[in-house]
């Protein structure tokens, strides 16, 4: 009835995050359904990927199920940040290097 599932393969939550300054103000958002990323209607993981390579004017804007607020990132900038924060808690980049 409350229409959680229409139009999804998989629920995209955001569970974790790893403190850095880029994503500071980011804390709010966790837990939370992804329902857009880019204007992008997010039905499974693999639609949040390709989403989240096309910014939008150059930032990155999330919309989450029962969320007014939008987490915006400045995709340049986590771009930069992704290598630092990926050595700093020892996350090895996945098979194939796609992420």
């Amino acid at each position: 009835p409350d229409g959680l599932y229409t139009n999804r393969e998989e629920f995209v939550a955001l569970t974790g995050r790893l403190p850095h300054p880029v994503n500071t103000y980011h804390q709010p958002f966790l837990y939370g359904v992804v329902a857009e990323a880019n204007g992008v209607r997010i039905r499974n993981l693999d639609d949040l990927r390709k989403a989240t390579r096309q910014p939008r004017d150059g930032f990155h804007v999330l919309r989450f199920d029962d969320m007014d607020r939008l987490m915006i990132v400045d995709a340049a900038a986590a771009a930069r940040a992704e290598r630092e924060i990926e050595r700093q808690y020892g996350i090895r980049a996945p098979e194939g290097g796609e992420k």
